[in-house]
């Protein structure tokens, strides 16, 4: 799961266009690791192999995002019984081991920062804890 904050910049006041930016930095991010990730309007989401392995959401306030996606990596699938993702009545959650594929999470997280840099045109800054980033802003 990856949570960002964000201020919107004038030309990206769109919430559609911001996650459809979003939804394609993700893509981009799995095309680079050998996987084609599908979306579409009647399906929130973005889909592999027919299965469900990216949620996404975003709130907006005051034109500040606040959005966060989880990509299904290795979750253990027991738990996503108990969900209804995304208000899809009957649709399990799926993962990407499921769908075959082997991915080292540090290895897509970097590749989905660049994508995400590029796609909205910033400079990500990565934070590993809540310290860091209440400390961010102070000077040592």
């Amino acid at each position: 799961m990856t949570m960002a904050v964000k201020q919107m910049r004038l030309e990206l006041k769109d919430c559609r266009n911001f996650l459809g930016k979003l939804q394609t930095t993700v893509i981009m991010a799995l095309k680079r690791c050998g996987i084609e990730g599908l979306h579409t309007m009647q399906m929130p989401g973005l889909w592999v192999d027919g299965r469900k392995i990216v949620s996404m959401g975003i709130t907006v306030k005051r034109w500040i995002s606040l959005h966060g996606l989880s990509i299904n990596i290795n979750p253990d699938l027991n738990y996503f019984h108990m969900i209804n993702s995304c208000g899809l009545q009957g649709v399990i959650a799926g993962s990407l081991q499921q769908c075959g594929y082997r991915i080292d999470r540090a290895c897509l997280v970097r590749i989905l920062l660049e994508e995400f840099e590029k796609e909205f045109r910033v400079q990500c800054v990565r934070f590993n804890s809540i310290e860091t980033i209440a400390n961010a802003g102070q000077d040592h």
